[in-house]
């Protein structure tokens, strides 16, 4: 078994309930808002918006302690054939996600991700049409981590994947296993990814806006 564990959440942005600004697409006051994702603020069921955060992956996949959130990835049972690169069959992970929506702000998550070859673990800003800002760490390559938007235009039949993506340095020797806090600052025009606080990829350096 495999985990995952994040420390702290800080969020600095337009920020309201999901019942509430399911419509919303335009920015409105900041709402400063910081989790340590304690027991507390982590719901294992209450899809009511009561709690910032709910666990939707099976029961036992995530663990909420006063030092943060633990997520597992648990093998998969019985034989496992390997063939181009590719089992048979594939582990089931954890899934914790928000009750609440954003338009633009600046996202910041404490995080350490295992360092095994095989597994990603990604903190996602994912829209209603499935458009997507995020951060990942892939265990196989723990000496770095990976930026991305996934998005189309109308005349596409289907999200660009592979094309918005980048590959991140640490700024000294770290591991992906290590505690690292992870930074997405979005607003209209750009967004800047930074890894403590080191400003790391901006998508006006890639040559597209927001």
């Amino acid at each position: 078994m495999s985990g995952l564990y994040i420390k702290s959440l800080l969020v600095l942005c337009s920020l309201a309930l999901v019942a509430q600004c399911l419509h919303v697409r335009s920015d409105s006051s900041c709402v400063p808002f910081s989790s340590s994702l304690n027991p507390s603020d982590v719901s294992g069921k209450d899809f009511s918006g009561n709690s910032p955060f709910v666990i939707v992956s099976p029961p036992g996949s995530a663990e909420s302690s006063e030092n943060g959130l633990e997520l597992f990835l648990d093998k998969p049972s019985g034989t496992i054939q390997h063939k181009d690169n590719t089992n048979s069959k594939v582990a089931e992970g954890a899934t914790v996600n928000s009750t609440f929506t954003i338009m633009h702000g600046k996202v910041t998550l404490e995080l350490a991700g295992p360092a095994v070859a095989g597994v990603v673990t990604a903190a996602i800003m994912i829209a209603e049409q499935h458009d997507e800002i995020d951060v990942e760490l892939a265990g196989g390559d723990p000496s770095h981590w990976q930026t991305n938007v996934f998005t189309q235009s109308p005349e596409d039949e289907e999200p660009l994947y592979g094309i918005f993506g980048q590959i991140e340095d640490y700024s000294r020797e770290s591991s992906v296993d290590e505690f690292h806090k992870y930074t997405i600052d979005w607003n209209k025009d750009r967004i800047i990814w930074s890894v403590d606080g080191r400003p790391c990829a901006d998508t006006a350096s890639r040559g597209y806006t927001t």
